[in-house]
């Protein structure tokens, strides 16, 4: 700090110096450089972490987002983006991959999962059949829920698809307009979304 004559009337500051005045005489000071404040190994993994979910997220097409949407509304204050990141940012990798696609949940809420969740082929034309069972007790309301799919190819990690199904949870199976793809998984993602779309069940994952 050092007492000037300021006749321009400077205050404020002006590259490095900080011009001021205390009763009624002008001062200046340099202003120090900030030190780069190093992360930790941990904070550095965690941010490379969170770029990459980022990433995914924006990619999502318009139906992936509703179904986040419909699942943040029971919780005050989130939206389809923030349970995306809360429910998803381990399943990432720092490395800028999809470390572990069998963790991704796009849905949660009170709605039931189907039991015996599980994809069937047909020998003869290769044909692929996603089959549930409704043996367990579930609202007479819920048998009416709609099935939604999603899919990721492991070749495509990045790439989020909307399987073009129409069932209920009654219907017991539905035909998967999907080829299976030799030496390579295909994930799928199942939910299912209440008749007036307010509500949704967890995340159900199958691999083929």
């Amino acid at each position: 700090m050092a007492r000037v004559r300021n006749e321009l009337g400077i205050c404020g500051k002006l590259g490095d110096l900080f011009f001021y005045r205390r009763d009624g005489k002008d001062y200046v000071k340099r202003i120090g450089k900030r030190k780069a404040v190093k992360c930790s190994e941990e904070q550095w993994r965690h941010r490379m972490r969170f770029r990459t979910a980022a990433k995914f997220a924006s990619r999502l097409p318009e139906e992936v987002r509703h179904v986040l949407d419909v699942a943040a509304a029971s919780r005050r204050g989130w939206s389809g983006q923030t349970f995306f990141m809360k429910q998803n940012l381990k399943a990432f990798h720092p490395d800028g991959t999809l470390k572990d696609p069998e963790a991704l949940q796009f849905s949660d809420g009170l709605r039931g999962w189907a039991y015996m969740l599980r994809v069937e082929t047909h020998e003869e034309n290769g044909q692929l059949t996603l089959c549930w069972s409704d043996e367990l007790d579930v609202d007479e309301a819920e048998r009416q829920d709609r099935l939604v799919v999603f899919v990721i190819r492991e070749r495509l990690s990045f790439q989020v698809e909307v399987v073009n199904v129409t069932a209920t949870r009654e219907d017991g199976q539905v035909e998967l307009p999907l080829e299976k793809e030799e030496g390579s998984l295909t994930h799928l993602f199942c939910c299912w979304m209440a008749p007036d779309g307010k509500s949704v069940s967890p995340t159900q994952h199958v691999a083929i």
